[in-house]
């Protein structure tokens, strides 16, 4: 990022907060790009079943990660998903239409 100094403060600060903007955004795209790949990940491992990927690692993850919210109906067809339901994470272990069984 450069900083601009100017004897008149014309426009300096607009430029800044531009670049601000810019920088956020980019940082935002990025975790988000990351989010994606490891979420991607689990999902690999689980196929592969090595288990790298220790349950620990996939809480810890939650704090920077936002995982999908549960959804009655649906169905769960990749193993590996991990989903989030009133506090708490899951991992999808089987491809199945959900009906209810998180309700508690």
């Amino acid at each position: 990022m450069s900083v601009i100094h100017k004897k008149s403060n014309g426009g300096a600060s607009t430029e800044i907060e531009k670049e601000v903007r810019e920088v956020k955004a980019a940082g935002e795209q990025t975790a988000a790009l990351l989010a994606l790949s490891f979420k991607a990940q689990i999902v690999q491992d689980r196929a592969a079943g090595t288990n790298v990927i220790s349950d620990a690692a996939i809480l810890q993850s939650a704090e920077v990660i936002e995982y999908d919210e549960y959804a009655d109906n649906h169905a769960y067809n990749t193993v590996g998903e991990i989903i989030k339901h009133n506090g708490r994470y899951y991992e999808i272990k089987a491809a199945h239409v959900e009906r209810g069984g998180l309700s508690r």
